[in-house]
């Protein structure tokens, strides 16, 4: 049988060679590097039961909703833009996910603290629930360029999680099909 003797540990590197030499590792510049972008809104809450989802300005001014819209994180279905909706620094917005369901707690009309999950083909407030009674819920907020800016998720047994790690990680969202080939009409 060979025997394979070494004078020098093998998997170390030789003298000669530096693993984490200057001319090997790619730098930025500092100016190629985007800022991180502002966070304006937050998924505050989310209730399945009673239909409704709180939408937080996390910011020091006034900010416009106008064009963003909500994602069902579970079934892909969109809700249609919002537009003339403003919401003052630390101030929530409640968006009812199914305000047409007979039944539902939603006030009769939308105002500076209540918006509507409205169908995107008819721009009707939704009748359908979005939220399946025991099963996990989450919304995603999409701004009005298509980015996903906020997730937040509740669990069956209502513990309420807050995902924020979406800078690395970014989607953004079509308005025809979702990821998982569900339409993504907010019917």
């Amino acid at each position: 049988m060979p025997n394979f003797a070494f004078d020098h540990d093998p998997w170390a590197p030789d003298e000669k060679e530096d693993l984490y030499s200057d001319n090997e590792i790619e730098s930025k510049d500092e100016e190629d590097i985007p800022p991180p972008r502002q966070r304006l809104f937050s998924v505050q809450q989310i209730d399945p039961a009673g239909h409704k989802v709180v939408i937080k300005n996390v910011t020091d001014e006034r900010m416009s909703l106008d064009g963003w819209f909500a994602r069902d994180g579970e079934t892909g279905k969109t809700s249609a833009p919002w537009s003339g909706v403003e919401v003052n620094p630390g101030e929530a917005v409640t968006l009812w996910t199914s305000p047409g369901l007979p039944g539902s707690n939603a006030p009769d009309e939308e105002d500076t603290q209540n918006v509507f999950w409205r169908n995107k083909t008819n721009r009707k407030p939704r009748r359908q629930p979005i939220f399946k009674s025991g099963e996990s819920a989450s919304i995603e907020l999409v701004d009005n360029t298509g980015e996903v800016v906020d997730i937040g998720h509740v669990n069956p047994d209502k513990r309420f999680q807050l995902r924020t790690e979406l800078s690395a990680s970014t989607r953004r969202v079509s308005n025809r099909k979702s990821s998982a080939g569900a339409s993504s009409q907010g019917d």
